[in-house]
């Protein structure tokens, strides 16, 4: 993968990352980083993944085995 992990395309992001800010009557979009910075893994309901890994945007991308796309 070229692109750098802080630049994830939201469409390269896991749909099992939520973030609060998704729960919000305006959620910002998981293109953009969302301003708690908290994150978690709806396979897990713990700020990693099922890989132990963290789950953020920059990590959440298809090489991960967990992967959701």
């Amino acid at each position: 993968m070229s692109e750098s992990k802080d630049t994830l395309h939201p469409s390269m992001q896991c749909k099992s990352l939520r973030s609060k800010e998704m729960y919000y009557s305006s959620p910002c979009s998981m293109g953009e980083l969302c301003d708690s910075g908290a994150y978690w893994c709806l396979k897990t309901y713990e700020a990693t993944g099922p890989d132990r890994a963290p789950a953020t945007p920059q990590e959440c991308g298809p090489d991960r085995t967990c992967f959701r796309g």
